[in-house]
């Protein structure tokens, strides 16, 4: 009868025990971490390139002044003498030539000479330079400091049945189409006769 009370008693307790295990321990509330997450926006800049570009200096043209003058001559056809005068750029930077040569004919006392200069190639006195290159269009140069061009010319040395003078030459002043004063000067003597008629070429390169 003792021991049947007894496990009974033992029997509610263990019931006892159960329950509140279940009901109280066993419902602790559990914890939550809530892991919030930052976002940080960064923007980033470009500034805008900057390009500066700079155009080449539109080159002057060239004067009689930016050249030293060298000239000389030899025998052409009978009774015919070609000429060349060389132009060596002496200034700084760059120039553009073109077209024909500008010339003032002095006598050997500086005094002017009458000329009558005629471009070739003519239509009216058609003319061929020995120097394939006197005989071609005029193109344009851009001459640097140190650098030549030239032209020919051309004259008869027989006095002309008319009766025009051969005037006696002693210096070619040089300029250019568009330039100024004519301000190169060319040394030698020479006698164009029919009145001082010079047949002239355009500006062409110097060949190296």
């Amino acid at each position: 009868m003792k021991r049947a009370l007894y496990s009974l008693v033992i029997f509610f307790a263990l019931l006892v025990a159960v329950t509140v295990a279940r009901h109280g321990l066993g419902n602790s509330p559990s914890a939550t971490t809530t892991s919030t997450s930052t976002s940080i926006a960064t923007t980033t800049t470009t500034a805008p390139s900057s390009t500066t570009t700079t155009a080449p200096a539109n080159p002057t043209t060239c004067l009689g002044s930016d050249f030293h003058a060298v000239g000389g001559y030899f025998q052409g056809a009978t009774g015919t003498i070609q000429s060349w005068v060389t132009l060596t750029k002496t200034t700084s930077g760059t120039c553009v030539l073109d077209g024909w040569p500008r010339l003032a004919l002095l006598s050997p006392a500086g005094a002017p000479v009458a000329a009558n200069v005629i471009a070739e190639p003519s239509q009216t006195a058609p003319f061929s330079f020995t120097d394939a290159a006197g005989n071609t269009a005029p193109t344009l140069m851009h001459v640097t400091s140190g650098s030549s061009v030239r032209f020919d010319f051309a004259f008869s040395d027989v006095p002309a049945a008319n009766g025009a003078s051969c005037p006696s030459v002693g210096a070619i002043r040089v300029g250019t189409t568009a330039g100024p004063a004519l301000t190169t000067t060319s040394t030698y003597t020479f006698t164009p006769c029919s009145g001082g008629r010079l047949l002239v070429s355009p500006f062409f390169p110097v060949s190296s």
